[in-house]
């Protein structure tokens, strides 16, 4: 008897014990979804049309205390303003808000290598499965019919907005070879050939002519499901400033 109860007692704490470690990882977990969940509200700002838009730049550094802002993305279906930063390199604002605090979601960011005069300007962020981060709006690209209600992004960048028109939608391999990563060419006719070998790629048909005399913006995230490990491509020109 003596015995039982001594196994009986050590099971009963041994299943205490799990019980608690159990309730500590889901207090963990729930603080960490929150936490991300905060970080997702915070990576957007509210549209607005009243301000310079210089001032509107400044505005959004002034909020996250951070000069690296260089661009505010508008696309058409999304009821919020995305600020871009841009650093020296395209690894940091991976793993760091605005605020430059440590995040799994990341912040938009242009590539280093890119200016706000740059002929092709490329842009990044996280996609996510469970957080509603920013440029999860872009998986609705994958559909013509969310293309077609959706055409237009537009770019708020040093004193001007820029609005793009996009001719090219693909799913691509995560690599540097890939043609929205080549963006060294000399000339308009080398351009051309780059541009119209990134429209040949296209999920669909897009009926917007582009040469090599055009400016443009690529948005880059990541897919999941169906295309995991690939990468959304949405490629747009320039055709007017305002």
């Amino acid at each position: 008897m003596k015995q039982n109860n001594k196994i009986f007692s050590i099971c009963l704490f041994i299943l205490t014990f799990l019980f608690v470690i159990s309730m500590v990882l889901l207090c963990f977990k729930y603080v960490n979804i929150s936490k991300t969940n905060k970080e997702v509200t915070n990576s957007v700002v509210p549209k607005k049309d009243i301000l310079i838009v210089s001032e509107e730049i400044k505005s959004v550094k002034d909020k996250y205390n951070n000069d690296d802002v260089i661009a505010l993305l508008n696309f058409d279906n999304y009821e919020y303003s995305i600020p871009v930063v841009k650093t020296n390199d395209n690894s940091y604002y991976l793993t760091h808000a605005l605020d430059k605090s440590k995040s799994i979601i990341g912040s938009t960011f242009m590539d280093y290598r890119h200016s706000s005069d740059s002929k092709q300007i490329n842009i990044y962020g996280h996609n996510s499965v469970r957080y509603k981060v920013p440029f999860k709006e872009l998986e609705g690209y994958l559909n013509k019919e969310y293309y077609e209600n959706n055409k237009y992004i537009e770019m708020k960048i040093n004193n001007e907005k820029r609005i793009y028109e996009i001719f090219g939608v693909s799913v691509v391999e995560k690599s540097s070879k890939e043609e929205h990563m080549q963006f060294n060419f000399n000339n308009d006719y080398d351009w051309g050939k780059h541009f119209n070998r990134l429209k040949s790629n296209n999920l669909y048909d897009i009926n917007v002519e582009i040469s090599g005399s055009d400016n443009i913006l690529i948005i880059q995230t990541c897919l999941f499901g169906r295309y995991s490990n690939k990468l959304l491509v949405i490629s747009a020109k320039l055709i007017y400033t305002k």
